[in-house]
């Protein structure tokens, strides 16, 4: 269990996620390890193996320029991303979809249980009803937000 549970924090660690023991236990549970840890068990051997130091230094960009589309109205152009998985005390975790129009400024914030096609379609009709219609969405790659997933190839249009 131990071995789990540090391979677990290491693994949200290196992808840059949130590696608390609730994460940790949620990590465990999708992987069908029983019986589960408590929280503080969790606790417990990531201080028994120091691992509950946090990320230090400053925030380094990756590099990648996302193309630049610029708000000349209102509605021209918003961008929206997602920010979580955050935790609440107890089994609750929840993502929040973050929109902002690029020409006024103007913001909303929808929150979702889960950042499946339907909620995330739900959330973006919630914004729109706030913020307006957009002539243009900026969104990122994930894959919530394709159409249809890259592998499809040699399409007839």
């Amino acid at each position: 269990m131990e071995q789990a549970v540090k391979m677990v924090r290491l693994d949200l660690y290196n992808k840059g996620l949130f590696c608390g023991a609730q994460a940790i236990h949620w990590e465990l549970e999708a992987l069908g390890l029983s019986p589960l840890p408590s929280l503080r068990t969790i606790n417990r051997i990531l201080c028994r193996h120091e691992l509950t130091h946090r990320r230090t230094g400053r925030y380094e960009p990756k590099g990648r320029k996302y193309p630049a589309l610029e708000g000349t109205s209102v509605n021209h152009v918003q961008q929206s991303d997602f920010v979580g998985p955050r935790f609440l005390h107890g089994p609750t975790r929840f993502y929040s979809l973050n929109t902002v129009d690029l020409a006024t400024g103007r913001c909303a914030i929808e929150p979702l249980l889960t950042r499946d096609a339907q909620h995330t379609l739900d959330a973006f009709w919630a914004v729109w009803r706030r913020l307006g219609l957009p002539t243009h969405q900026q969104v990122d790659n994930e894959m919530v937000f394709m159409a249809v997933p890259r592998i499809h190839v040699g399409w007839d249009v």
